[in-house]
């Protein structure tokens, strides 16, 4: 079963008796400012582990349809990691 943004609103305004919008609000801010702070490259620590930007550098590849070699540019891209504590408790 997926949790959309919104399912999760619904349930952060019933635990804090506050309404669906301002507690959509706050998780949509708080998603964008983990986003703001990555993009400055700066590791976001949360409860569940860590956000961080990392970036994967050139590479040569090749087009699988046409066995052809390509440039693949760098990139940059927001990973997770989860917290050891996470892990245990999962497991």
């Amino acid at each position: 079963m997926t949790i959309s943004v919104k399912d999760l609103a619904k349930a952060l305004a019933e635990k804090r008796e506050t309404t669906q919008k301002e507690a959509l609000e706050t998780i949509e801010d708080l998603f964008e400012l983990v986003l703001e702070k990555s993009k400055s490259g700066d590791k976001v620590k949360v409860p569940l582990g860590y956000f961080e930007q990392i970036v994967r550098p050139a590479r040569k590849g090749h087009n699988p349809q046409t066995g052809k070699a390509i440039e693949i540019p760098e990139s940059r891209v927001l990973k997770f990691k989860v917290s050891s504590s996470v892990k245990n408790s999962l497991n």
